[in-house]
């Protein structure tokens, strides 16, 4: 499973789960503590924000994961 959360973090977009969980997902600042992983909306709302921001790279890595899902995920 790709960790969206360790690849911001790394990248030093977020300081945290709960600024990853509102800011980015655009959800509760609980939500991934909740543990169900990334929903398509989310990962959706990720992608609009990163266009505002002119991330380019990291929005085409998002809306590929969203079309297409994970790779090696079974269907």
């Amino acid at each position: 499973m790709i960790d969206l959360y360790a690849a911001f973090e790394r990248r030093k977009l977020t300081s945290s789960q709960r600024h990853f969980s509102a800011y980015w997902c655009a959800r509760a600042p609980n939500y991934l503590a909740l543990g169900g992983g990334i929903s398509t909306q989310a990962k959706l709302a990720i992608f609009r924000r990163l266009i505002a921001r002119h991330r380019w790279g990291l929005a085409i890595w998002i809306g590929w994961l969203v079309l297409f899902g994970e790779p090696g995920a079974d269907r």
